[in-house]
């Protein structure tokens, strides 16, 4: 039989173990506006570095139009990096970002994930 002193050390016990816990990842909802500046309809998908995502999903492509733009908004981890890819449609070489399925490197094309926007992308 537990004695009231066992209880209470189980009871600190389980509270430590709650304080030390990893708390979970929050969403966060980041707006990604692109400017298309080229004479061509570009498709563009998002790609996470961090897990297997991608925006919008697979099979699924976002399109701007010759000299238009679009701020699409991607639900993603706080702290996920996420990068884009963007190419003109039925083209297999030319491309902006990482590229059609996220292949390519890039020096500017990936930001992290947290709410609100990351600065303006302008294609050319």
């Amino acid at each position: 039989m537990k004695t009231f002193g066992g209880w209470i050390a189980l009871a600190m016990i389980s509270a430590g173990a709650l304080l030390y816990s990893a708390p979970p990842a929050k969403a966060a909802d980041m707006g990604w506006p692109i400017t298309n500046r080229s004479p061509y309809a570009i498709e563009i998908q998002f790609y996470s570095r961090s897990r297997n995502a991608v925006w919008p999903p697979r099979g699924q492509v976002w399109v701007v139009q010759p000299y238009g733009n679009i701020s699409p908004v991607l639900r993603c981890s706080d702290g996920e990096y996420i990068c884009y890819g963007a190419w003109p449609r039925g083209s297999g070489t030319l491309f902006w970002g990482v590229g059609r399925g996220g292949a390519q490197g890039c020096s500017s094309c990936c930001f992290v994930c947290r709410p609100g926007y990351v600065g303006g992308h302008t294609l050319n």
